[in-house]
């Protein structure tokens, strides 16, 4: 990896960190219990640059490990239950059933 700021550039941590999200099933300590998972595949990535292993293969180790993940994982996880729904009226309803 280059140390260089590159504008609009996520270099795909966006799409691990929703991974971390959906393995975690939305609770804070699973979350975090995924993102050190995650964190360590790309640590291990990372160190394994100096082996005699072909950069394109180094490359893709944290994005096909949260593939794999993903594939084991999402068939039990459930997202949260108001997702998607207007906040104002959920709360309108609230008022009325109170």
């Amino acid at each position: 990896m280059l140390n260089v700021f590159t504008k609009n550039m996520t270099a795909g941590r966006g799409y691990i960190a929703l991974a971390a999200m959906i393995c975690g099933r939305w609770t804070p300590l699973g979350s975090h219990g995924a993102s050190v998972f995650f964190g360590y595949v790309l640590a291990l990535q990372m160190n394994a640059q100096g082996l005699a292993i072909p950069a394109q293969i180094l490359e893709i180790i944290p994005y096909m490990t949260t593939l794999l993940v993903l594939a084991f994982v999402a068939k039990r996880a459930r997202g949260p239950a108001h997702v998607g729904k207007n906040l104002l009226l959920a709360s309108t309803k609230m008022e009325e059933l109170s």
